[in-house]
């Protein structure tokens, strides 16, 4: 080996590792996780799926990366670096199927749930007071319904299987509903580690419809799908 030869090789092999350091430590992976729930109420003319998606998102240096894996086979939880709540309302009748984003913040605290039916109408909180499903938005009850129904303090618990004439429970496991003699409503368990099925709406000469498919698993993604993810108000 020549002299100068001796000389390039330790150049080249610092240069190689000092790249390697800062590709290690300057780019970075990005991981999505859709945590989500639901519950179901629904009598014999239609039915109501409000879910619940919880979306996570992580991002860590190539260099972080094995202490990130090591953590979750610990058992530590770790916090996200963003997060986003989603709430989609679905409602299903023999005719059709209404399906709209109902709510977006950035905590899980303060999503409405005990929604309680009464008569055609679900009212459930929004902030603090008494509101109910409008149809495409949650909109306050009025002073009449609230003498009505009482406040906030009578909703009825969504861990209740039976609501004023109405039938609820959470979204997972396997079962179905049927909504007159020709629309069912099927709910399929897609994994065992993961409560929420999928749902799909089956009605007399029509294809099967999938009404609600959201994959729990945590995937990686490019920095452009991570940042779309929780720029905007829409579930995607």
């Amino acid at each position: 080996m020549s002299k100068l030869s001796k000389r390039v090789a330790p150049l080249v092999a610092t240069v190689v590792v000092v790249a390697a350091l800062i590709y290690a430590y300057l780019f970075r992976l990005y991981y999505l996780r859709d945590d989500n729930s639901g519950v179901m109420l629904w009598n014999a003319d239609q039915a109501y799926l409000f879910m619940k998606v919880a979306r996570r998102g992580y991002h860590m240096s190539y260099a972080e990366y094995p202490w990130g894996l090591l953590s979750e086979w610990l058992g530590a939880v770790p916090l996200p670096n963003d997060q986003r709540v989603f709430l989609i309302v679905i409602h299903v009748t023999p005719s059709g199927v209404e399906r709209h984003l109902a709510l977006t913040q950035s905590e899980t605290a303060g999503v409405p749930g005990s929604f309680t039916p009464v008569g055609q109408s679900v009212y459930t909180f929004c902030n603090g007071v008494l509101c109910k499903w409008a149809g495409d938005r949650f909109e306050n009850a009025t002073p009449q319904e609230q003498e009505e129904i009482g406040g906030i303090e009578n909703l009825i618990p969504d861990s209740t299987p039976t609501a004023n004439g109405w039938t609820k429970r959470g979204v997972y496991g396997d079962f179905s509903v049927e909504l007159g003699r020709q629309t069912t409503i099927k709910l399929q368990k897609t994994k065992a580690s993961l409560d929420t099925p999928i749902v799909e709406l089956d009605q007399a000469g029509h294809s099967p419809q999938e009404l609600w498919n959201v994959d729990g698993e945590p995937r990686r993604v490019s920095w452009w799908k991570y940042k779309r993810s929780f720029s905007g108000d829409d579930f995607k």
